[in-house]
């Protein structure tokens, strides 16, 4: 069964109040649809660095985010998942906000995750972050996943 890695946005998404703003209701939608249609299709993975991130905040809405994942397995930081966020750090020349975002690839990298998922379109799903990714990762002989947001993902699978 092919795994996929919830960043962070996907459970704000899934437990978030429905916004008046057409763009976050938009991805909202997506999010809930790819949830109904895909969450138990695929092995759900989300790593230290999410669970942390969704404890934020607060701690009613984080209860919500949190049962969302309650059932995904918990990636641990290991070496190889900080070796990873290192080397890309380096290579992709990232601002200190980047750089926390990262986190999240090098955890999908070390795991041999099939996709990340995630809205997060400016630091994980970015065009030139995603060609960086693939240049190291070939270099290093290393699987990249599949970036994608819940839209994209329900896109690609409309034919299935």
């Amino acid at each position: 069964m092919d795994k996929v890695y919830l960043e962070s946005t996907i459970p704000n998404y899934l437990a978030s109040k429905e916004s008046v703003l057409l763009t976050t209701l938009s991805k909202q939608a997506s999010t809930r649809e790819w949830w109904r249609k895909y969450s138990n299709k695929y092995e759900l993975v989300v790593s230290e660095a999410v669970i942390d991130e969704i404890r934020m905040g607060n701690q009613t809405e984080a209860k919500k985010r949190l049962s969302f994942v309650s059932g995904a397995a918990v990636l641990v930081q290991n070496p190889k998942v900080l070796s990873l966020h290192a080397m890309y750090v380096k290579k992709f020349g990232l601002s200190r906000k980047e750089q926390v975002d990262i986190i999240h690839i090098a955890f999908a990298v070390a795991y041999g995750i099939d996709y990340l998922l995630t809205w997060n379109c400016k630091h994980i799903n970015n065009p030139v972050i995603v060609e960086k990714m693939h240049l190291v990762n070939n270099r290093i002989n290393e699987k990249s996943p599949l970036i994608m947001t819940p839209q994209a993902f329900l896109e690609i699978m409309k034919g299935e």
